[in-house]
């Protein structure tokens, strides 16, 4: 292996990292959102004020959470 297989695999790694800890911040979102749709099942209708906070900045785990909820038989 010469200098420029290895600077190319540590590219990879790095880009590979990168992809992981986006992985991990979606996965924590995701976790903090059903857990408020969970308190907002608990809590009935008032889910909506809950959930809101919650949302990521493009609304589109939190939206989809919040009509998942909406639809359960348990509200």
């Amino acid at each position: 292996m010469d200098q420029r297989d290895l600077s190319g695999i540590i590219k990879i790694i790095r880009k590979k990292q990168k992809m992981i800890s986006r992985v991990e911040t979606i996965m924590r979102m995701e976790v903090i959102v059903l857990s408020k749709c969970l308190l907002g099942l608990m809590r009935g209708k008032q889910m909506k004020k809950y959930l809101s906070h919650f949302q990521d900045t493009r609304g589109i785990i939190g939206t989809h959470a919040h009509s998942v909820a909406q639809s359960s038989h348990l509200l």
